[in-house]
């Protein structure tokens, strides 16, 4: 199998089979080739396989904004991940706005944005917000 999609966090699979698909390489070398040079896209893709390799059940999140990944782990917790090669002064509104309202729609208190190289973390709208670079997270133990 070269490629893996993810559907929309919904509560029905009607809804989810509705709405389109997001599709993802099982090698992150090919996208280069094929898709673009888009080194967010890049490192979106390479947490996909890793939440995938973990077992968890991964869905995106789309209403008025997006956040890319809500996770489901095999105690049916859910947790959100936006992903950015960078946050800046023009994208910074948008990726966090996309965690908060997924966070607020879900009733979930904290989510993680993963970037190429930065770390910090935020409180916004009563949400915890973990900034941190994809490859500490991916180092982690457990994750």
């Amino acid at each position: 199998m070269l490629i893996f999609e993810t559907r929309k966090f919904a509560e029905s699979s009607y809804k989810r089979l509705r709405n389109p698909a997001k599709i993802y390489l099982t090698d992150t070398g090919i996208c280069k080739k094929v898709t673009s040079v888009d080194l967010g896209r890049i490192i979106e893709n390479i947490v996909f396989l890793e939440l995938r390799r973990k077992g968890d059940e991964v869905y995106y999140f789309a209403e008025r904004r997006e956040c890319d990944f809500i996770v489901k782990d095999d105690q049916g917790k859910l947790f959100p991940y936006q992903l950015t090669w960078e946050l800046k002064e023009e994208n910074r509104e948008r990726e966090i706005k996309g965690l908060i309202e997924a966070c607020q729609k879900l009733n979930l208190k904290e989510g993680i944005i993963f970037t190429y190289d930065e770390e910090g973390s935020a409180v916004v709208e009563g949400i915890n917000i973990q900034i941190l670079p994809v490859w500490k997270w991916l180092l982690r133990p457990s994750h």
